[in-house]
């Protein structure tokens, strides 16, 4: 033991000036101690399987946080520091903070326990949490982790497979910490670039897939992109760049691809990938090297896939999949879930567009948009939260956004308490617009780019009818701190009824205030990227880039044909 203590000292000597680099300018301990702080609260009222809590998003809540019922629990002191090292475990039950309302919250029971109306409350106070790292300085981070967050019950590796806690984790300069239901719910980094002569060199976060080689990127030497001597243009060529080549490329999928999407559907503990076609949904899992087909559906007849999201909004927190659909010119989707007898359909003919997107404050949420009830035009209304009411898919809250930004091609989230939206707009620029709807920065180049649309009709009177193509834009993924993920497709834009891509990448862009810089971007594809999302698709506990390429297109004496990419992510 006392050979394991020098280790860790000598070690601590070593690597703590690179954690320094790393942390220091933003300290993020202290961060870490004020998101997961002690909150007291109160059950008020049971609603279908959920708890009301009376705290909200002004409490300092958020989504994804546990709560136990409050008991009074006796501390661990050091006999001779004073140090509290933890508490007696003297409460019960587990809750999560699924949904923030304004004045209240909806929490999920994740425990069997007895809940009742008036209990006690109170957020961290000895919920389970653990650390997964195996090195030296994995090890520091986890001590001092320990000492920041005592009040919280660590657990001893090996833990149990059913975990239902806080899980923490070092991911290049990064500390995350994941939910119980294993999403990111914090990440901590720093903000300010560090000096050259202090940079550490971080390797990709690479997928480990048998057989596959991986290739690392080459990152230019970093720069401070708000040095006063800099001209807009020179930041501009200066910012760090990285490209990556892609590490895994799944075997041909027939068909004209439109959407991906990805969750544990069937609570077997592994990760199902969704893929949809014009006229069905593949459900895939990666087994060894390469994707096997586990389940298939087809559209309700006459209808045409547009897109597909996962979301979980039942009260059981159970994800299903939400599939964008149309008949003729009007949206028609419908809900696919799986239950004891397999895969199905439990809802059908809702008008509205679903698009999974990250609320400040909230997380991931299921939003939706309707269209136009004219013959000829597109959305309708502001996008609105969707919900369940009486088991059916229904409006909820409407979700604001400036002017007429729209439910697709677009994210939102928040610097220096400032909200502000991104969004690929009118000639696929992209856009950076207030919360008051002031434009602060348009791009030149064009960004996403999507062949899939509605058609519309306008001349609704006349006996010659001529078509419009309502296109939907694709996703744009906020990655914190300023910084998103997005498609940038080549090819025929510009004409209003015909698009078509003959290659694509995705990249990073960061906000600085001023413009958008690259940060990275995958190599460019061959083909039409059609859709793309961040998952940890083999449970190594980082996430992966995996992403939807349209290669062939269907022909007269050719079959269309798609494949799944997998990108390692580059390490911040």
């Amino acid at each position: 033991m006392a050979r394991l203590a020098a280790l860790l000292f000598f070690a601590s000597v070593l690597i703590c000036p690179l954690w320094g680099t790393a942390f220091a300018q933003e300290e993020p301990f202290q961060r870490i101690a004020e998101d997961f702080s002690l909150l007291d609260g109160v059950l008020v009222l049971e609603v279908g399987g959920r708890w009301i809590v009376d705290l909200d998003a002004n409490d300092g809540l958020s989504e994804g946080d546990l709560f136990r019922i409050a008991e009074k629990a006796e501390p661990i002191i050091h006999p001779k520091t004073g140090e509290v090292l933890g508490y007696l475990d003297a409460s019960r039950g587990l809750l999560r903070v699924a949904e923030l309302k304004s004045g209240y919250s909806y929490l999920i029971p994740m425990a069997r326990s007895e809940y009742k109306k008036g209990d006690a409350v109170r957020r961290f106070e000895n919920v389970p949490a653990r650390f997964v790292g195996s090195s030296v300085d994995d090890e520091i981070l986890h001590l001092q982790l320990k000492k920041t967050l005592p009040h919280l019950a660590w657990q001893a590796a090996p833990v149990a497979e059913d975990f239902k806690g806080i899980t923490f984790s070092k991911k290049g300069s990064q500390v995350r910490a994941l939910g119980a239901d294993g999403a990111v719910v914090q990440i901590y980094t720093q903000q300010s670039t560090p000096t050259p002569a202090l940079a550490v060199s971080l390797p990709v976060a690479a997928l480990a897939v048998p057989g596959v080689p991986v290739v690392e990127p080459k990152l230019a030497a970093p720069v401070d992109r708000f040095a006063p001597e800099q001209s807009k243009q020179s930041q501009s060529t200066a910012t760090a760049r990285t490209e990556i080549e892609r590490a895994f490329r799944s075997q041909a999928l027939t068909g004209t691809v439109t959407g991906l999407a990805a969750e544990d559907f069937d609570a077997d503990g592994q990760i199902e990938i969704a893929v949809s076609f014009k006229d069905r949904i593949d459900i895939y899992r990666l087994s060894g090297d390469e994707f096997e087909l586990v389940s298939g559906i087809d559209a309700p007849a006459g209808l045409d896939v547009l897109a597909l999201d996962a979301a979980s909004i039942s009260p059981e927190n159970k994800p299903s999949l939400f599939v964008t659909a149309s008949k003729e010119d009007k949206v028609a989707s419908f809900v696919l879930t799986h239950d004891v007898s397999g895969y199905r359909i439990v809802e059908t003919s809702i008008g509205f567009f679903f698009r999974s997107v990250h609320l400040p404050g909230k997380g991931k949420t299921l939003i939706g948009q309707t269209l136009n009830d004219g013959d000829y035009g597109g959305y309708s209304g502001k996008p609105f939260e969707v919900v369940l009411s009486d088991g059916r898919v229904a409006k909820g809250e409407q979700v604001y956004v400036p002017g007429n930004i729209s439910v697709h091609g677009t994210a939102i989230d928040v610097i220096d308490q400032q909200k502000f939206y991104v969004s690929i707009g009118h000639a696929s620029k992209l856009t950076v617009t207030d919360a008051q709807g002031e434009r602060q920065w348009q791009s030149n180049p064009a960004y996403g780019g999507s062949e899939i649309y509605v058609e519309r009709y306008d001349d609704a009177g006349s006996a010659i009818r001529s078509p419009d193509f309502f296109f939907l834009e694709g996703r744009i993924e906020p990655l914190g701190q300023g910084a998103f993920l997005l498609a940038q497709n080549e090819g025929s834009r510009y004409l209003s009824n015909t698009k078509k891509f003959d290659s694509g990448r995705l990249l990073a862009m960061k906000w600085n205030g001023f413009d958008m810089e690259e940060l990275w971007s995958t190599k460019k594809e061959n083909g039409y990227l059609v859709d793309f999302l961040l998952i940890d698709i083999n449970g190594d506990q980082k996430e992966e880039l995996l992403s939807l390429v349209q290669y062939v297109r269907e022909g007269w004496s050719t079959k269309a044909k798609a494949a799944l990419v997998i990108y390692p992510v580059p390490a911040d």
